[in-house]
């Protein structure tokens, strides 16, 4: 398995170095940038470590507290990486930041293929009381 972090370490010393650390004195936005990517990748490879220890450890699993989603969830975590982004609450921030974008109070939301609920808990808030949210789940385990 390789690291992340260590893949965006070569690429960042890769081709031209003295150009590249010139560019980054000019332009300091350049390294706020690359600390960015090292912390995403280093969060990425913690990630991957935590869910590859419970796969072997088969955790049971239990109600998780999601700081970064505030909400509570009963995750399976030894079924692998996918679990352990939502325990974290990394689990495809694109589409939280599109359903923020699009969903409104008061709409009513049909979400097929729920899943553990993270997608439903966000879309529950979303619409507030006044909205409603119905999220099936297909697969029965």
């Amino acid at each position: 398995m390789k690291s992340n972090i260590s893949r965006s370490l070569r690429s960042m010393g890769a081709g031209h170095l003295i150009r590249k650390i010139l560019r980054r004195l000019v332009d300091p936005g350049l390294v706020a940038k690359d600390v960015r990517r090292l912390v995403i990748d280093l969060r990425t490879d913690l990630i991957r470590l935590y869910a590859a220890y419970h796969q072997q450890r088969k955790t049971p699993g239990r109600v998780f507290r999601i700081r970064r989603r505030d909400c509570r969830m009963w995750l399976p975590i030894s079924y692998g990486e996918t679990v352990a982004q939502r325990r974290f609450g990394t689990f495809e921030p694109w589409t939280f930041d599109t359903l923020d974008q699009i969903v409104r109070p008061g709409f009513v939301v049909v979400e097929l293929g729920a899943c553990y609920g993270a997608f439903t808990i966000h879309l529950s808030r979303l619409v507030g009381p006044t909205g409603r949210v119905y999220g099936f789940e297909p697969f029965p385990k």
